[in-house]
């Protein structure tokens, strides 16, 4: 059994770059077209399933008109499934108008993971079966990973863990703040991998097919003294 999966997380659509002057325009329209050119690769690459791991958004406070326009390319992907989890920036409620706004405009095969429970994507001939860890704050001492211990992981599917936040020994978080979490907490038995989003460099650097914990970094630099392109 074999999954193809783009991962990516903190594309902070929104950032207003309110300290570079004339260029914040150009810096800000810069990520919708990142996003663009991602869902571009996992066509190209025939993706089976594109996992957004928190932060597609800045902030709670995102205009309809820029939600549309990130939906507008998100619906473009043509094989699979989108998984989008709320982070600790674009966290969920249900009285958020930034979810409202998604939810109007997604397609069927674009799911948000706001529910501490297991999704099946059998119906949309992925074998998978995700479980999530959204965030419901922006900040919070406790990760949303607990639930998963209390349920029966298992069954003919891969099964994957989405989750938002530090992770100790790889990501500061120096008052835990940022729904931290342990490596042995996210030792379930039977998730084959956890794909994370929150910190900005990706790791493992190299990952290994032993690997069970990954985060994908940031796919556009986060402002001009940073010296990386962007990883996916």
């Amino acid at each position: 059994m074999e999954l193809k999966i783009l991962h990516f997380s903190d594309l902070h659509l929104g950032m207003q770059f309110s300290n570079y002057g004339e260029a914040a325009e150009a810096l800000k329209e810069a990520r919708y077209e990142t996003l663009d050119r991602l869902i571009k690769i996992a066509n190209d690459e025939n993706c089976d399933l594109i996992v957004i791991a928190g932060d597609l958004f800045d902030r709670v406070s995102m205009k309809k008109a820029d939600v549309i326009k990130a939906m507008s390319s998100i619906n473009k992907f043509e094989n699979g499934h989108v998984l989008i989890l709320p982070g600790n920036h674009d966290f969920f409620r249900n009285d958020s108008n930034l979810w409202r706004y998604v939810m109007d405009a997604k397609e069927e095969h674009v799911t948000v993971l706001a529910e501490k429970t297991p999704y099946q994507l059998e119906d949309y001939d992925v074998s998978a079966t995700i479980y999530p860890a959204p965030c419901f704050s922006k900040h919070s001492s406790e990760n949303e990973i607990g639930w998963i211990n209390e349920s029966e992981v298992g069954g003919n599917t891969i099964n994957i863990g989405v989750a938002h936040g530090s992770l100790k020994g790889v990501a500061p978080d120096l008052n835990d703040e940022h729904f931290p979490m342990t490596r042995e907490e996210l030792d379930i038995p039977d998730i084959n991998v956890w794909l994370l989003g929150h910190i900005h460099i990706p790791w493992p650097e190299k990952p290994s097919p032993s690997d069970k914990i990954m985060y994908s970094g940031i796919p556009e630099p986060e402002d001009m003294n940073c010296t990386h392109k962007g990883t996916a």
